[in-house]
């Protein structure tokens, strides 16, 4: 049963079970124990993420516990922004001012908190603790129990890490306990932890896929069309192949119908009281018909005909 009796005065050790209903975010481990409220975890992120262009940071503010099988671990159940600290992109600096500002805020408080940490960004750059990070940890945050958060709020990553055998390593997994609603600041999936921004990742994602879905379809659409129109201009121009091949045909029966009139010319038989005269007046129009007439029929010349003759009329 937690009493939160102080059994250390010098570290300020707390005698504390480990809260329940939590969230584990990463895998469990024997190691020192990292438990952190999901509104201090959800104030700080939001700080963290309102600047990508430069190092934010602040310090952890909780307790150092020690349940009854002796195990000690750390609650953070809030935290300060460090106001008035200098910061570019890669580097964060606390400034005299800035540990003014987070004592005085520490001391106004009524709860029995202390300092176990600091926490700060890395916008773009991964989690990791770099060379300057290890110097702030070792001059300012030595104490064994004390441990740094790091978040990446580009890449959505983040890690917390605490001295073992007298070396910083990234834990494996921290608890996210439940002051508040924890669906309100963070989720825990797959060992992975997703803010409020990943929601709305997701739901840009999501609105992505079916863009793209859409565009999808409008281009397989597209190329249906394209294919279909494609093949009706082929049935066009195999339609006008034919057109051009029937008018070669009749060109060419035209042609044979004149070279057969000519091997075998109309025949017409003479009637009574007709000449050679009236009959090329008949067929050609003009008198000059009747020299083609004779020669055609071998005649003597133009009276060599009578009635009921056979004659061939040839075209001109």
């Amino acid at each position: 049963m937690n009493d939160d009796r102080l059994i250390n005065s010098e570290y300020g050790i707390i005698s504390r079970e480990y809260p329940v209903n939590t969230i584990l975010s990463g895998a469990e481990s024997d190691d020192f124990r990292i438990y952190i409220s999901n509104l201090a975890f959800s104030k700080m992120d939001a700080y963290l993420s309102s600047d990508v262009a430069r190092e934010l940071g602040g310090v952890l503010t909780g307790n150092l516990c020690r349940n009854d099988a002796g195990k000690d671990f750390i609650m953070i159940d809030d935290i300060i922004i460090a106001k008035y600290a200098e910061s570019d992109l890669t580097k964060l600096t606390f400034t005299h001012k800035t540990w003014e500002y987070i004592n005085n805020s520490l001391s106004s408080s009524d709860s029995a908190k202390s300092i176990i940490g600091w926490f700060h960004s890395h916008p773009g750059h991964k989690v990791f603790m770099s060379g300057y990070d290890v110097f702030i940890q070792e001059n300012f945050f030595n104490l064994d129990h004390m441990v740094a958060y790091v978040f990446d709020p580009v890449n959505l990553e983040r890690g917390f890490f605490f001295r073992k055998n007298k070396e910083l390593i990234k834990t494996e997994g921290y608890y996210i306990y439940d002051k508040g609603s924890a669906d309100s600041y963070g989720e825990v999936s797959d060992g992975s932890v997703k803010d409020k921004r990943g929601n709305t990742n997701s739901k840009l994602l999501y609105i992505l896929l079916i863009f793209l879905i859409i565009n999808f379809a409008l281009s397989f659409f597209l190329m249906y069309r394209i294919s279909e129109m494609n093949s009706k201009y082929i049935e066009i121009a195999m339609l006008e192949k034919k057109i051009s091949d029937l008018i070669t045909d009749v060109g060419n029966m035209k042609i044979q119908i004149a070279k057969t009139n000519e091997e075998n010319p109309r025949l017409y038989t003479v009637r009574e009281g007709e000449n050679l005269e009236s009959i090329a007046l008949r067929f050609y129009n003009d008198r000059t018909g009747v020299n083609m007439l004779v020669k055609q029929n071998k005649l003597r010349d133009e009276f060599d005909i009578e009635a009921g003759r056979i004659l061939e009329i040839p075209d001109r």
